[in-house]
């Protein structure tokens, strides 16, 4: 397409032209094109980008670090106090750090020229994400009440309204983190029409498949995953674009001819664990809210009504989600184990001692972390001996999952990261591509619908053809779709542009 054609479709800035000219046979295929660029590293990292990364990074270290420190009165209490003290402190780090740089990367790591591209937020959607972020920041701070109140009920009489001013400054991270997953799940994109319904079916349908080459990927052998590896250095040599987007999309989103099968059992079994767990942190946090703050702030029933909720409902997505996910990823590595399966874990399978080496101190790390857990909710529950050890019990599971959620996630990183500076080349891309695996998922969870109807009608015609059949979307359907969607966006475009 010449330039003057991409300037007649609505979706396109003069900004884009000059990168769609890499691209010129895609017919402005986002998706495509950021494919690409994937496998091509055309990443942009700009100096602002850069220094706002490295730096809310920085402070969320120091924030982190401070998460625990008035919590070491507590753990002294304790047998070999200043062991539980030193532990919880480097626990709890993790934890902070673990979901305070996945916020700050989600904003500001290092993009595709094309990739804003993928879901053009709506200027309603752009305010409120504006007008979220110091609301959430609000509830975050709110919701970390329990563990105030425990910094001032624990320590000394001059240092109570320091210590809990730090604690829940420097323990918002993680609930920050969990109502920024929580807004993108509410504003994700829904589908109006018929057709935009079966074009989210067909888009979850090409999610499935990517994760299931994923997991061919994983539970292959080393010889198998070079073998791949080749297979895209030969795609990145096709002559035009349009068949590297083709290549790359019948390698990754076409339905593998087997598919890996999952055990249910325990996965269920790991569900089942994280529920229950799920269950028993939100009961404890918003019971220890509503008493804690009718002691010291309120003695109205509403008042610490309405406290208690935003602490309950704040950590809800991603304590529950990680309950549940880690419950299952510990049920099934057991399993694995006991019969011998591959390990999903690209790390471990590359550089099994390290791995594993690694994941079990912080197993002992994140299990004496929790001294100052069983004080605090000993002495909550000491009227009823039964409500206490079932509680004590029941939280100090639930927090060393969350723990462990977060060691998992950065042990497998750190690792990842050790074998691509330090190990053989074969094996720097192997992880290469296991990332790149997880930037395509990334990429088609958050495109539109219109940019993946584009993709799929830029794929070859064999595999838009069994799309479309299997899931009787007819091909005029699809074009149709294309055009009111495109015509859409250019009078939204056009209202925006008059409200400047």
């Amino acid at each position: 397409m010449s330039s003057s054609s991409y300037e007649t479709f609505p979706l396109i800035s003069s900004s884009d032209i000059s990168i769609l000219r890499q691209h010129s046979d895609l017919t402005l295929n986002y998706l495509g094109a950021c494919v690409i660029d994937v496998f091509e590293e055309r990443f942009v990292d700009t100096l602002c980008r850069k220094t706002v990364r490295r730096s809310t990074k920085g402070v969320a270290a120091l924030v982190g670090a401070a998460a625990k420190v008035a919590f070491i009165p507590i753990a002294l209490q304790l047998p070999a106090g200043p062991v539980f003290a030193t532990l919880n402190s480097i626990g709890f780090f993790k934890l902070e750090i673990w979901a305070g740089f996945a916020a700050i990367d989600q904003e500001a790591a290092p993009v595709l020229p094309l990739e804003n591209r993928l879901n053009r937020s709506s200027r309603c959607t752009t305010c409120l994400k504006a007008t979220f972020l110091p609301l959430a920041e609000c509830l975050a701070l709110i919701s970390q009440l329990p563990s105030g109140f425990a910094a001032y009920q624990y320590n000394p009489q001059s240092f109570k309204l320091v210590a809990a001013a730090v604690t829940t400054v420097s323990l918002s991270l993680f609930p920050a983190r969990s109502l920024q997953l929580t807004f993108n799940r509410l504003f994700k994109e829904k589908a109006r029409t018929n057709t935009g319904v079966l074009l989210q079916k067909i888009k979850n349908e090409c999610a499935q498949n990517l994760g299931a080459n994923h997991a061919n990927f994983l539970a292959s052998s080393l010889g198998e995953k070079l073998a791949m590896v080749e297979r895209i250095v030969n795609i990145t040599q096709a002559a035009t674009a349009q068949e590297k987007a083709q290549q790359y999309t019948q390698l990754f989103f076409q339905r593998p001819q087997s598919v890996p099968i999952k055990r249910k059992w325990p996965e269920w079994i790991g569900i089942g664990v994280g529920v229950v767990l799920t269950g028993v942190f939100e009961y404890c946090i918003t019971r220890y809210t509503f008493t804690q703050t009718q002691t010291y702030i309120s003695n109205n029933v509403w008042i610490a009504g309405g406290f208690a909720a935003v602490t309950c409902l704040s950590n809800l997505y991603l304590s529950g989600h990680s309950f549940i996910n880690t419950s299952e990823r510990l049920t099934t590595a057991i399993v694995n184990t006991l019969t011998r399966r591959p390990a999903p874990s690209i790390a471990r399978q590359i550089s099994p001692s390290l791995n594993l080496a690694s994941q079990f101190l912080g197993l002992i790390v994140d299990g004496l972390a929790l001294g100052p857990t069983v004080v605090i909710w000993g002495d909550y529950f000491k009227e009823s001996p039964e409500e206490q050890y079932t509680f004590q019990i029941g939280m100090c599971a639930a927090i060393f999952i969350l723990l462990f959620t977060a060691t998992l996630d950065i042990v497998e990183d750190v690792v990842q990261a050790q074998i691509a500076r330090c190990t053989t080349p074969q094996k720097a891309d192997v992880i290469k591509l296991h990332n790149q695996f997880n930037k395509l998922a990334s990429l088609l969870e958050k495109t539109s619908l219109l940019n993946f109807a584009l993709f799929l009608n830029g794929m070859s015609a064999d595999m838009k053809d069994t799309l479309l059949e299997r899931f009787q979307l007819p091909q005029q359907d699809l074009s149709t779709f294309i055009r009111e969607e495109a015509m859409g966006e250019r009078s939204v475009a056009r209202q925006s542009e008059l409200l400047v």
